[in-house]
């Protein structure tokens, strides 16, 4: 036992009694109570699923659906980007009872989404004296 002759008795003998100390296991009385906290931060996840709804210049009205999922309980804001409109050309869109006219710079919000989602949101689309096709994709902004 040569680590022995290295270590003085005194030091084995304090490693020795503080090992025993702290194998010991802890025992409580009757009434003592105990418990814990667990917290986890679940990241924000949104997203869309549709196909561009397109419209050709005749079109003048056009139904369809979005898939919307989205666990922020602050909700969503989402988003039709599409082609430039003339100053003459009007589009509305209906995006599950949200109502809003686009702009005519090729972004434009359509509606707030309060708290999580899952599920089909119906959509509407009109339009008016539009010049040329137009295709919207819709997008979100987690809020």
């Amino acid at each position: 036992m040569a680590w022995r002759e290295n270590i003085p008795a005194r030091a084995c003998g304090i490693l020795l009694a503080a090992s025993a100390i702290f194998a010991t296991p802890a025992i409580a009385g009757e009434s003592a109570s105990s418990g814990f906290r667990i917290s986890l931060n679940v990241p924000v996840v949104c997203d869309l699923d549709a196909q561009p709804f397109e419209l050709d210049a005749s079109g003048q009205h056009f139904v369809g659906q979005v898939q919307e999922f989205c666990n922020s309980n602050r909700g969503f804001q989402v988003f039709a980007s599409h082609r430039m409109l003339e100053d003459d050309e009007r589009v509305s869109v209906d995006y599950g009872g949200s109502r809003s006219t686009l702009d005519l710079t090729g972004m434009s919000p359509v509606a707030f989404r309060s708290g999580a989602r899952f599920g089909y949101v119906p959509v509407s689309i009109e339009a008016t004296n539009l010049r040329a096709p137009i295709a919207l994709e819709f997008g979100l902004t987690a809020i």
